[in-house]
């Protein structure tokens, strides 16, 4: 068998894997180009009778875009929202970067992977006419999960921590603000850097335009993060489409504080029946981000020892409704992520678009909460809360190789793109890359990642495989 042959069998078994482990990607197969296959997403665009919270949420977000990016972005986030109320929710809050790892630069990468799926969903995003991309990703993660905003990542050196090393463990959505001597020794540290050639000009530049957003933005690390993370991706795309990044639990936060207050919700109708709360937590207990059978749907926060630092556990306390407000008000309560998501979909209908497992474990939440919502009389919000289209994995597609000056190909990343932003017409040729190279390219990153790194194809594999594909970048 020649070695084609043979690249083809391993590429085509991997790819069987991966679609066995992850039965949802193969409608991406299904399609020619990655704009059809997100298309329901984008054409996804119910009323609110069907959905009678649809508009709380919707200025919720709206008064958190016009908190961090000012009203002129927050009226046009809401207008667009008219035209489709999906918005992207597959990534951690995070600023974007090359390797998942400092210490792991070999191999294929997730972070790449995460960056190229937004650009996607942009570029798909603006092929239907849209002027924003609107991501909620989730501030819950701490600093040490590899998607956070806890460093500035440099190339020949250590890369600069963003945050004290004591919150490793807390959710970027309750870090308070890096700000005072704190930055300004931050600030002073990329200087000497760069003073002593130990970074490039390129990178020094985008470390002090990160560092400048932290010094403006003092309402909390989450939103630091996040608005350097849409600074990046509109700096890779020269804002072809602009970028608006909140932190999604904050939203959650405040969704779940109104609902509570409100009787006709079916989270006040949950929560003020012991009886159909049990029912409730036994229904959604084991699916991924939410509760076993010996939690609850909420983590707490609580204090490291005599740190004043937060770490988050289960919380074990009391549910009644009166109890949950007191919990939130004071910062101590957070609803897991299934208990986020049923309340986006069931209560605002909106279709959260999410990766490679979110996809899956939002279609999960969504079934269940068909058959919850008949069996407590709910049958027409079921029928509606069924037809929202939770089983497209936006973020998994990809578009980008790059290849090193060694010959080794890598996924284009968010620091390559940053350098060299993707001028007008390349963003808008991802939009209309093939369904089956999008999955292709994604495949050796999510085969490292859902199965062995060690049996992943190659991306020098699928380089050669795919390579002709006019709408593929390089």
């Amino acid at each position: 068998m020649s070695k084609q042959n043979n690249n083809l069998s391993h590429i085509t078994k991997s790819l069987d894997e991966i679609l066995k482990t992850r039965p949802i990607l193969s409608k991406i197969l299904e399609s020619h180009e990655i704009t059809d296959y997100l298309k329901p997403a984008f054409e996804w665009n119910p009323n609110e009778r069907d959905f009678p919270y649809k508009n709380l949420l919707c200025d919720i977000i709206c008064s958190e875009v016009h908190r961090l990016y000012g009203k002129d972005i927050s009226d046009g986030v809401r207008k667009q929202f008219r035209q489709a109320w999906s918005v992207e929710t597959g990534a951690h809050l995070h600023i974007p970067k090359k390797f998942d790892r400092v210490t792991k630069q070999n191999g294929p990468q997730i972070t790449p992977l995460l960056f190229q799926g937004q650009v996607l969903w942009a570029s798909v995003g603006y092929s239907y006419g849209f002027t924003y991309n609107m991501s909620l990703n989730s501030g819950r993660i701490p600093p040490n999960n590899i998607n956070s905003g806890a460093y500035i990542e440099f190339n020949s050196i250590p890369s600069l921590r963003t945050v004290a090393s004591k919150y490793k463990e807390t959710p970027q959505s309750y870090i308070p603000s890096i700000k005072g001597i704190e930055l300004q020794e931050k600030k002073r540290l990329v200087e000497s850097y760069f003073l002593q050639k130990s970074i490039t000009e390129d990178e020094y530049i985008r470390a002090q335009a990160i560092l400048y957003i932290f010094e403006n933005e003092t309402g909390g690390f989450s939103d630091q993060v996040a608005v350097s993370h849409a600074h990046m991706l509109n700096t890779a795309t020269q804002s072809t489409i602009t970028q608006v990044t909140l932190d999604s639990e904050l939203i959650g936060l405040q969704l779940f504080s109104h609902l509570l207050d409100t009787h006709d919700s079916v989270i006040y109708k949950i929560f003020s029946d012991s009886e159909l709360r049990k029912k409730f937590m036994k229904t959604f207990q084991d699916i991924s981000t939410g509760w076993n059978s010996d939690e609850s749907p909420f983590n707490e926060l609580y204090e490291h020892n005599t740190s004043k630092v937060l770490c988050m556990r289960n919380y074990s306390g009391d549910l009644e409704i009166g109890n949950l407000k007191q919990l939130i008000l004071r910062k101590k309560l957070l609803p897991r992520g299934v208990m986020k998501f049923f309340m986006f979909i069931v209560e605002c209908g909106i279709c959260p678009i999410g990766g490679w497992n979110q996809s899956a474990y939002c279609t999960d939440i969504r079934d269940r909460s068909v058959e919850f919502l008949k069996e407590i009389g709910l049958t027409e919000r079921a029928q509606h809360v069924e037809m929202i289209p939770t089983n497209i994995a936006g973020i998994a597609p990809a578009w980008g190789f790059k290849t090193s000056n060694d010959g080794i190909v890598h996924l284009l990343d968010a620091i390559s793109v940053y350098d060299k932003p993707l001028t007008k017409k390349e963003f808008e040729n991802i939009a209309h890359i093939s369904s089956r190279d999008a999955l292709l390219i994604a495949l050796p990153s999510l085969y490292s990642f859902l199965l062995d790194p060690k049996l992943a194809p190659s991306l020098d594999q699928i380089y050669l495989f795919v390579k002709d594909e006019n709408s593929v970048k390089y």
